[in-house]
């Protein structure tokens, strides 16, 4: 053990001072990236949410017999969901959006959903 006079000692506890308090404005930049990073996992959340729920949408329509057969566009954008694409009939209008708007998340339904021409 090395032994330091007293000078260097009382440089020593002054240099940790500092350090300490030079630390201080670390942490609050700290908590600041924390804020920015809790931010963007928010963001990120949102966009997982969506495509959870395009996905969940999706696979619900094509499990249902009267419309697995059809073409129907599912985007979701802050948990609105929007179905577009061409239906044979109004009663699988009707049943889209039913689907839709039963899968946890979303906040509405948007139809953009055609009746196809015979």
């Amino acid at each position: 053990m090395r032994h330091y006079p007293h000078k260097a000692l009382g440089l020593l506890a002054a240099l940790l001072v500092a350090a300490g308090m030079l630390g201080t404005p670390s942490l609050a930049a700290d908590d600041a990236k924390q804020e920015t990073s809790n931010d963007q996992r928010r963001q990120v959340g949102e966009i997982i949410d969506d495509a959870w729920i395009t996905t969940k949408v999706k696979a619900l329509l094509l499990k249902e017999d009267v419309l697995s057969a059809l073409k129907i566009d599912v985007d979701t954008k802050d948990r609105v969901v929007r179905l577009s694409g061409q239906v044979e009939k109004s009663e699988q209008v009707a049943k889209a959006v039913d689907i839709a708007s039963t899968v946890e998340g979303v906040k509405s339904v948007q139809i953009d959903l055609l009746l196809k021409k015979k």
